[in-house]
């Protein structure tokens, strides 16, 4: 028989076996490059594309001046990733593109 200790140390074994599987999944450049795009590069663009709807340009150069700060990071880590490269990932047009 088995005892207390060898099941907790089988069920330590396998969650940290989870946790490695998650970690190696979320690791990925694709999926690194997906929530740079949504969740840090997008809100920018789309708050400067909802200034230019609502207000004449002149009124809100301040505005889109803060986003375009905080829009300047990403586009760095962009262009650093493409240096020497055609494509983000790989070297074809794939479902990442």
């Amino acid at each position: 028989m088995r005892s207390h200790r060898d099941r907790q140390a089988r069920q330590q074994r396998r969650y940290q076996q989870a946790r490695q599987r998650r970690a190696s999944r979320s690791s990925k450049p694709t999926v690194q490059w997906t929530w740079l795009s949504e969740a840090t590069f997008a809100p920018p663009i789309g708050e400067v594309v909802n200034h230019r709807r609502v207000l004449p340009y002149r009124e809100n150069e301040e505005a889109e001046e803060e986003v375009r700060d905080r829009a300047r990071p990403c586009v760095r880590a962009l262009d650093q990733a493409l240096t020497g490269k055609e494509w983000l990932l790989g070297d074809h047009v794939t479902g990442a593109a």
